[in-house]
């Protein structure tokens, strides 16, 4: 399988002095099968979080995260078939 993707992450701080911040993400991904079936898929994703900084060092986050794509089509012809997916991340950040 081969797979690459571009995007953006940006944060946004509620305050200089808060310790909650916003999460966005956003970005365009692809994919190829390199055995027998030679299927492609791509799409874009679209996500937004909530986070915590515990301290200076750690923080937690909760990121909801919808993929959009299509994994057959037929431009030509007119036909396309969308999928969705749709994630829910819990993570934490280390910093050194």
């Amino acid at each position: 399988m081969d797979y690459g993707s571009i995007g953006v992450n940006a944060r946004f701080n509620f305050g200089r002095s808060s310790p909650v911040y916003a999460l966005v993400r956003a970005g365009y991904w692809s994919a190829e099968e390199k055995g027998d079936y030679g299927m492609d898929v791509d799409g874009g994703y679209f996500g937004l979080g909530l986070g915590v900084d515990i301290n200076r060092h750690v923080n937690l986050g909760l990121t909801y995260t919808n993929y959009v794509y299509f994994d057959s089509y037929y431009w030509g012809d007119g036909y396309y078939e969308v999928n969705r997916a749709d994630t829910l991340m819990f993570g934490a950040e280390v910093r050194f």
